[in-house]
Protein backbone atom coordinates (compact mmCIF):
# COMPACT_ATOMS: atom_id res chain seq x y z
CA UNK A 1 0.00 0.00 0.00
CA UNK A 2 3.06 2.17 0.47
CA UNK A 3 4.17 1.87 -2.87
CA UNK A 4 0.54 2.94 -4.28
CA UNK A 5 -0.17 5.85 -2.24
CA UNK A 6 3.44 7.13 -3.02
CA UNK A 7 2.66 6.38 -7.16
CA UNK A 8 -0.90 8.04 -6.76
CA UNK A 9 0.83 10.97 -4.87
CA UNK A 10 3.61 11.15 -7.24
CA UNK A 11 1.68 11.11 -10.76
CA UNK A 12 -1.27 13.18 -8.96
CA UNK A 13 -3.83 11.51 -10.88
CA UNK A 14 -6.15 7.72 -10.22
CA UNK A 15 -5.55 6.56 -14.01
CA UNK A 16 -4.58 3.06 -13.98
CA UNK A 17 -2.22 2.85 -16.41
CA UNK A 18 -0.30 5.83 -15.46
CA UNK A 19 0.28 4.42 -12.26
CA UNK A 20 0.89 1.27 -14.04
CA UNK A 21 3.87 2.95 -15.38
CA UNK A 22 4.99 4.27 -12.19
CA UNK A 23 5.26 0.89 -10.87
CA UNK A 24 7.04 -0.53 -13.93
CA UNK A 25 10.11 2.24 -13.98
CA UNK A 26 10.41 3.90 -10.26
CA UNK A 27 11.65 2.53 -7.14
CA UNK A 28 10.25 3.95 -3.78
CA UNK A 29 11.07 3.46 0.35
CA UNK A 30 8.37 1.77 2.16
CA UNK A 31 8.24 -0.28 5.06
CA UNK A 32 10.14 -3.15 3.21
CA UNK A 33 13.15 -0.83 2.00
CA UNK A 34 14.12 -0.21 -1.34
CA UNK A 35 10.58 -1.33 -3.60
CA UNK A 36 10.50 -2.02 -7.12
CA UNK A 37 8.95 -4.59 -9.63
CA UNK A 38 10.41 -6.44 -12.54
CA UNK A 39 8.86 -6.28 -15.65
CA UNK A 40 8.70 -8.91 -18.06
CA UNK A 41 7.16 -10.35 -21.28
CA UNK A 42 4.29 -8.19 -22.55
CA UNK A 43 3.97 -6.06 -19.55
CA UNK A 44 3.28 -8.20 -16.67
CA UNK A 45 5.26 -7.45 -13.56
CA UNK A 46 6.31 -8.83 -10.00
CA UNK A 47 7.24 -7.13 -6.62
CA UNK A 48 11.47 -7.16 -6.98
CA UNK A 49 12.68 -10.68 -5.34
CA UNK A 50 15.27 -8.35 -3.71
CA UNK A 51 12.60 -6.33 -2.05
CA UNK A 52 10.94 -8.21 0.55
CA UNK A 53 12.99 -10.62 3.08
CA UNK A 54 11.61 -13.91 2.40
CA UNK A 55 8.40 -15.86 1.41
CA UNK A 56 7.53 -18.15 4.04
CA UNK A 57 6.70 -16.71 7.57
CA UNK A 58 4.94 -17.59 10.78
CA UNK A 59 3.91 -16.59 13.51
CA UNK A 60 5.77 -16.97 16.63
CA UNK A 61 5.16 -15.55 20.10
CA UNK A 62 2.35 -12.99 18.54
CA UNK A 63 5.71 -11.43 16.37
CA UNK A 64 5.40 -12.28 12.16
CA UNK A 65 9.01 -14.21 11.78
CA UNK A 66 10.50 -14.82 8.05
CA UNK A 67 11.33 -18.34 8.75
CA UNK A 68 11.92 -19.26 4.76
CA UNK A 69 11.86 -18.40 0.83
CA UNK A 70 13.22 -15.74 -1.11
CA UNK A 71 16.58 -15.94 -2.99
CA UNK A 72 17.87 -18.45 -1.02
CA UNK A 73 20.42 -19.00 0.95
CA UNK A 74 20.13 -15.04 0.87
CA UNK A 75 17.13 -14.90 2.38
CA UNK A 76 17.17 -12.71 5.37
CA UNK A 77 15.37 -14.99 8.26
CA UNK A 78 14.36 -13.61 11.29
CA UNK A 79 13.46 -16.71 13.11
CA UNK A 80 13.93 -20.96 12.56
CA UNK A 81 11.15 -22.73 10.93
CA UNK A 82 9.16 -24.49 13.70
CA UNK A 83 7.69 -27.73 12.74
CA UNK A 84 5.42 -29.30 13.83
CA UNK A 85 3.23 -26.18 14.23
CA UNK A 86 2.90 -26.00 18.21
CA UNK A 87 -1.29 -26.03 19.46
CA UNK A 88 -3.00 -23.12 19.25
CA UNK A 89 -2.97 -21.23 22.73
CA UNK A 90 -6.39 -22.07 24.80
CA UNK A 91 -9.07 -19.25 24.89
Amino acid sequence: MDFWKQAIEKTGTLDQKTIRDVFATEHFNTVLGDTYFTVFGDGGGLMAKESHQGEIGQWQNGIFEVVGGGDWPNTKLTADFIYPKPAWPAP
